[in-house]
């Protein structure tokens, strides 16, 4: 089992379901980021959601989503679902890997044989 519920054996089919941005910006981390069934909102007192009433200070998990963010971070889920009608999850992840290794290149202005290495620490 990988993390948002994405089982092993839906890597390579074609069609794998992705889980709600809700979910997304909601699981993964600690308890502190998990929405109450009682109030709708986390630890910090914020919504998964925009709040027009509250300021967005950043991708902090202690501050609210700013509109802007949770429409891009949307409208990025769904290309990405999208995607996955044509493609396989894994083919999917090694593109967006391959993506941001390029994007880090440029940013950093990185000789190019250097190796970028992602990790994921699952305890």
């Amino acid at each position: 089992m990988l993390a948002n519920n994405i089982k092993l054996n839906e890597l390579s089919h074609k069609s794998a379901s992705l889980p709600s941005l809700i979910g997304l910006l909601t699981t993964g981390g600690d308890w502190r980021i998990a929405l109450s069934p009682d109030t709708g909102v986390n630890a910090y007192g914020y919504a998964a959601t925009p709040n027009p009433d509250a300021y967005a200070f950043g991708s902090s998990t202690c501050s609210q989503i700013s509109a802007r963010g949770f429409k891009q971070s949307l409208l990025r889920l769904q290309d990405l679902q999208q995607r996955l009608n044509t493609d396989t999850l894994t083919t999917v992840y090694d593109d967006e890997l391959a993506q941001l290794r390029q994007r880090l290149h440029e940013l950093l202005s990185l000789p190019q044989h250097t190796d970028i290495c992602f990790f994921t620490f699952w305890h």
